[in-house]
């Protein structure tokens, strides 16, 4: 399984983001996630991801399914649909800018750390 922090970005919007694909090099593993309905090998595997909402405490939103997301379906869904389809290209840390993948907008979204002047 591999991990990434990515950064969501819609309108107004930000959402910090760990991103999880499935699949392992370790056969125990690999048949856990088969048992749970994931296929038996890891490329199956690889074609979920799961999402998690970082929001510092509970309630924790995870979802692997990009449509269960529930009331903020846009924001959450193209996001998660493009995470999983470009999982290999996303660098951590990487701003995943929902307006620019639904060409709303034609300029990507930088980091909403340079808005808060965080230090590098």
């Amino acid at each position: 399984m591999l991990s990434k922090i990515v950064e969501i970005r819609d309108k107004n919007t930000f959402i910090p983001a760990l991103c999880v694909q499935l699949g392992s090099d370790n056969d125990q593993e690999r048949w856990l996630m088969s048992s749970a309905g994931y296929g038996r090998e890891i490329e199956d595997q690889k074609a979920y991801v799961v999402l998690v909402k970082i929001a510092g405490g509970e309630p924790c939103d995870a979802h692997i399914d990009p449509f269960a997301w529930g009331q903020n379906l846009r924001t959450y869904h193209v996001a998660h649909n493009w995470i999983r389809d470009h999982f290999d290209e996303i660098e951590p840390g990487q701003v995943i800018d929902v307006q620019t993948i639904l060409g709303e907008t034609d300029t990507p979204k930088t980091s909403d750390r340079h808005y808060h002047g965080a230090a590098v």
